[in-house]
């Protein structure tokens, strides 16, 4: 029953949310950023020739851990998140689909995202394996700043994590690894879609253009170590800027 002016979904969540009614176009000619932004991320916004979502920011997702607490065993994978061994130091995030995906990377049978293999059956199995892994969790973090202090305090030493738990743990001095698992990581592409009964038009479409700037991109790459959409930003520049949280 909430009604918002904007909200910031990852892409793969528009498509219903226009089919539901609950967002409007965005109108392109009141966005001075527009024409900057990476073309293929724009495209995938784009629904019945509209567009409805503003892409902005883009990362991955790894099985952070603390190197000075977890010795992998072996080549560095998303089992880390199963590992008997850490038992209640280990966190996972609270979204079902996520947590499905991880499981169809570690059994090496399914593609993550081909749901044309993802039966009922094979549902059942994720459903069974990640009841039975539960007990070697701590909890189920819905927020990065919950993850990131439970990281700081020890509380977890391994857990599902956006790059911006990284910075957040190198910013205090953590002896944490964002590895690149041998399964591979899990990507996303987040931005914004205006809401259907806005009441705030024009100033929503300007604070989507300052978020899509590059003066925005300049904070957010050393900040959160994420991607942005906007092409014109210096990366190297970004990344290497000395950043006082």
């Amino acid at each position: 029953g909430s009604k918002f002016d904007v909200v910031h979904p990852c892409v793969s969540y528009v498509k219903d949310w226009v089919d539901l009614g609950y967002v409007q176009p965005l109108d392109t000619s009141l966005l001075t950023n527009f024409d900057k932004l990476n073309p293929a991320l724009v495209k995938n916004g784009q629904f019945d020739g509209k567009q409805y979502f503003i892409p902005a920011d883009w990362g991955f997702s790894a099985p952070m851990y603390r190197a000075d607490k977890v010795e992998p065993d072996g080549e560095v994978s998303w089992n880390l998140m199963y590992d008997d061994r850490y038992k209640g130091k280990i966190s996972w995030w609270e979204s079902p689909v996520e947590n499905f995906l991880i499981w169809g990377y570690t059994i090496g049978q399914f593609d993550a995202y081909d749901w044309d293999n993802w039966t009922d059956s094979v549902l059942e199995d994720a459903k069974k394996f990640l009841i039975e892994k539960k007990k070697l969790v701590r909890n189920i973090w819905s927020s990065g700043t919950e993850f990131d202090l439970d990281i700081a305090n020890g509380n977890v030493w391994i857990g599902y994590a956006w790059g911006g738990s990284y910075t957040a743990a190198k910013a205090k001095k953590l002896d944490v690894v964002y590895p690149d698992p041998k399964e591979g990581r899990l990507s996303w592409n987040c931005g914004f879609v205006l809401g259907k009964d806005t009441a705030n038009y024009h100033h929503a479409h300007a604070y989507v253009d300052q978020w899509i700037s590059a003066a925005s991109a300049a904070w957010i790459i050393p900040n959160y170590a994420y991607g942005h959409v906007n092409t014109a930003v210096d990366t190297t520049r970004a990344i290497s800027r000395q950043v006082v949280a």
